[in-house]
């Protein structure tokens, strides 16, 4: 038998993500966006590495004279350098949102343990059974109508 039931860490992490897009949707879009680009990035690493790796196990006796080896490490320095300074460039924009995230940690925390102790509340009456998107609707409604308090 497979238990599917959210874990507290699964939960507090997607209740952390629901506050951060609700209070700051500009830094969480592009949160969104810098992962992608990450994730494109580091797949161009591996097709330059695959690429090279390729062309120098089908190269000749002699490799120093392959001029598309040559070419192909050349532009793959040049694309290297670039995706080097895209990831830095993000790895700075990352950790900025990270310290916004890290703010609204214990609103999620709290909020999971909530989800948790509801569950619960199956075992005093059949009747108190709530679904996580019942519950997430119920948390992104909360979050809308609460007014914003300045610290």
């Amino acid at each position: 038998m497979l238990n599917f039931m959210v874990t507290q860490d699964g939960l507090q992490d997607q209740m952390l993500t629901i506050v951060v897009e609700l209070e700051e949707p500009q830094k969480a879009e592009l949160r969104q966006k810098c992962i992608v680009v990450s994730a494109e990035n580091n797949k161009k690493k591996q097709q330059l590495q695959d690429a090279i790796l390729s062309l120098v196990s089908n190269a000749g006796d002699d490799i120093l004279e392959d001029r598309k080896l040559k070419e192909t490490l050349d532009e793959s320095a040049i694309k290297k350098d670039e995706i080097a300074s895209v990831l830095v460039d993000m790895e700075q924009t990352m950790n900025s949102m990270e310290v916004i995230r890290n703010g609204f940690v214990p609103v999620a925390k709290r909020v999971s343990r909530l989800f948790f102790v509801l569950t619960d509340l199956v075992s005093v009456d059949p009747m108190y059974q709530y679904s996580l998107t019942f519950f997430r609707n119920i948390y992104r409604s909360t979050i809308k109508s609460a007014g914003k308090v300045e610290p």
